[in-house]
């Protein structure tokens, strides 16, 4: 197991963790409003659990998204489709294949005009 995927496991495991203890500090309330429940031992249970709550919630706040895994080869793959592409435009045969294969890499195309003063703004999407 790497380093990104003990990262996401902790994660997990803190999620449950919060749910849990939330589940019981919902309990714990219940057993507090009712009369006949030993409020004294309750309520240090509670704050022990709502410190826990605070902890696991600041954890999970802290955490930073982990990095995308990709494949370690994938620039190398890309600069070989690049290079295939780019043969087969040159090559009259398959040219029209290779037009098509860049349009659908193109999703859209938004020409955004910003003021009168100024020609529109070109962006690919």
């Amino acid at each position: 197991m790497d380093a990104a995927q003990k990262s996401g496991a902790v994660a997990e495991s803190q999620k449950a963790e919060l749910a849990q203890v939330e589940r019981r500090i919902r309990k714990l309330v219940e057993l507090i409003t009712d009369d006949d429940a030993p409020v004294q031992g309750l309520k240090s249970e509670l704050k022990a659990l709502e410190r826990r709550q605070g902890e696991l919630q600041q954890s999970l706040a802290a955490r930073v998204a982990p990095a995308p895994l990709i494949h370690p080869n994938l620039a190398e793959i890309y600069r070989q489709r690049v290079v295939a592409l780019q043969d087969a435009l040159h090559a009259p045969s398959s040219r029209d294949e290779a037009f098509d294969a860049i349009r659908s890499l193109i999703d859209e195309i938004r020409l955004v005009v910003r003021s009168s003063a100024h020609p529109p703004n070109k962006s690919m999407t």
